[in-house]
């Protein structure tokens, strides 16, 4: 009897410490997210707060960290190296397929197509950004495009429209400079940083030319007269007469085009919204002088605006599967993506349909503007898909070097090319495509 009752009081004590351990001591899932910190804090601050937002409807805690363009690549080689990745990991189209390729991310069609339908729909090309040997390894979040910025007052003053082609831009910069109202109207850099490696891609795509084809297959320069014809221009503005960038140009950093821009030095540059933020924010002189026009076209009217598409993927180290899935289905959601967007200043443009269709878009032109160019996407080896190839050639910035070989003089275009195409050659030889 009196072991029944120990007994009794044993079993007792046991469920009522379950209890405890469940009511007051169990852990909740902890989730680790990792996004891209732009140069417009209010977006920032908007999408951290649908994290937790999703993470206290879910009984779980997220631990979010951040990343600038300029350490995203240390930061993730660093995870993989050691192993210390994000269950949810917001990253560039290019490094999802070459995380995709290296086994890093789990497969989620499934939810791209739940999010997509209810969304509208993916805009042109972005699948292409996601897509790896037929599987969909990334969600786009959203489109950080780039626009032609143009000074309103320095085309009135000359009686011209925005520059409509990449060549009315440089006969309409050689205008202000000639009529002595700006000595160095293009503020563009071809430097190792993706403000001037986004620009010369919408140069040498919207004249009809690509280092790759179609199938996602190398395509040198040499033979094509169309690629012959973006490097002139893209060289032009540098050594022709009159020389239209600033003498530093080619030590330019990412932030060098926003400042010369606020300081009111240049009359063109290309960049996204992060400059148009500042102009509003501190109600700048420049802000109602200051136009965000469509990227310009090439030759033959081709258009292609060169976004960085972030991606959000799921590691597949994570130990949340489901829940790391149901948080980004949840930032894709009606409410919370629309706050994202409505906080950005145009930083965050769509890439699903239904977000093009926000009233906040005709607030003005400028934002108009920045959710259009969404629609003119080309992404790194356009025409054909995002590849680890095209990627590498990307990241390895080769036509930087080629641009500005022939800009300083040290080799001939013909030179500059065939070095450049030699060493995307070796890339493709060795990597995926």
């Amino acid at each position: 009897m009196l072991k029944k009752r120990w007994r009794c009081v044993f079993i007792s004590f046991l469920i009522v410490g379950l209890y405890c351990s469940v009511a007051f001591g169990a852990e909740k899932p902890v989730l680790k997210f990792w996004y891209l910190k732009s140069y417009v804090p209010p977006a920032n601050e908007t999408l951290e707060k649908n994290v937790q937002e999703w993470a206290a409807k879910n009984g779980v805690k997220v631990k979010i960290d951040f990343f600038t363009f300029d350490t995203m690549s240390v930061k993730y080689t660093s995870g993989i190296e050691t192993g210390a990745l994000p269950d949810v990991g917001e990253m560039e189209s290019f490094d999802a397929i070459r995380f995709a390729s290296m086994g890093k991310l789990t497969e989620v069609a499934d939810l791209l197509k739940t999010i997509s339908s209810a969304d509208g729909g993916l805009l042109p090309n972005l699948d292409l950004g996601i897509t790896f040997h037929g599987k969909i390894y990334g969600i786009p979040h959203y489109q950080l495009v780039n626009l032609l910025y143009c000074r309103k007052d320095l085309l009135d003053k000359i009686g011209a429209r925005v520059p409509q082609t990449w060549q009315e831009l440089s006969d309409t910069a050689t205008k202000i400079h000639n009529a002595g109202y700006m000595t160095y109207p293009i503020g563009e850099a071809w430097t190792y940083q993706s403000d001037g490696y986004n620009a010369w891609q919408g140069v040498l795509y919207s004249y009809g030319a690509s280092f790759a084809d179609k199938e996602g297959n190398f395509k040198p320069y040499f033979n094509q007269p169309k690629a012959r014809e973006a490097i002139k221009w893209a060289t032009n503005i540098y050594i022709g007469k009159p020389r239209l960038t600033p003498p530093d140009c080619l030590a330019w950093k990412g932030y060098s085009n926003n400042e010369a821009w606020l300081r009111g030095e240049i009359g063109f540059t290309w960049n996204g919204p992060s400059i148009w933020y500042r102009l509003v924010a501190e109600n700048h002189p420049l802000k109602n002088k200051t136009i965000l026009a469509l990227t310009p076209a090439g030759p033959e009217g081709l258009r292609v605006g060169i976004p960085e598409l972030m991606v959000l993927g799921v590691f597949k180290t994570t130990k949340y599967p489901k829940l790391a899935k149901s948080l980004i289905k949840y930032l894709l959601s009606k409410e919370p993506h629309e706050k994202f967007i409505k906080s950005a200043y145009g930083q965050v443009s769509p890439a699903y349909y239904n977000f093009t269709k926000m009233d906040f878009w005709k607030e003005n032109p400028n934002q108009l503007n920045c959710m259009e160019i969404g629609k003119y996407t080309g992404l790194p080896g356009y025409p054909g898909p995002v590849t680890p190839a095209a990627a590498s050639v990307v990241a390895s910035f080769i036509d930087m070097d080629m641009l500005q070989s022939i800009i300083t003089g040290h080799l001939s275009m013909d030179e500059a090319i065939k070095i450049a195409d030699k060493k995307k050659e070796e890339i493709y030889r060795v990597l995926p495509h």
